[in-house]
């Protein structure tokens, strides 16, 4: 078994897996359906083509994973998101980060078509763009470290 991926001297044997195997993950899909503010305010999930999966430094004591999409991305710090207690069927894989957000992956399996039938998904761009949308450009990846005092 590999070591799990060290960052700021802390190692994150959950999120090395998905880092490791993101060659299953790219490909597959990435849906976003906001948070509690989004979802309250009439967003309407977004879907686009997993590019990338990462787990990067977030400040000098934390780690962000992410899931990189064609047309956005979906991402919080390892010490307030997670793999959500309210899971859908397989294949989807459901997380929940700040805020209430929430988002679902699934892997690129032969045979699956980048946005299934009835998938109550939008090909459009989102009500409220995400980060790295073309309305909405990535200015700076890092989130806010959960340790700092203010």
């Amino acid at each position: 078994m590999q070591r799990p991926i060290e960052i700021n001297g802390k190692f994150y044997p959950l999120w090395s897996q998905f880092v490791r195997a993101k060659d299953e993950w790219i490909g597959g899909e990435l849906v976003d359906y906001g948070d509690s503010f989004d979802r309250a305010t009439g967003y309407h999930p977004s879907s686009t083509g997993i590019v990338d999966v990462a787990l990067e430094p977030n400040g000098e004591k934390s780690a962000i994973f992410r899931i990189i999409g064609e047309r956005f991305e979906c991402a919080f710090d390892v010490e307030v998101g997670g793999i959500s207690g309210e899971q859908e069927k397989e294949p989807w894989l459901v997380f929940a980060g700040y805020g209430g957000q929430k988002f679902k992956i699934r892997k690129n399996e032969a045979g699956v078509p980048k946005k299934a039938s009835g998938d109550e998904t939008q090909d459009e761009e989102p009500i409220m763009p995400m980060m790295g949308s073309e309305r909405f450009p990535k200015q700076d990846k890092t989130m806010p470290d959960p340790h700092h005092q203010a």
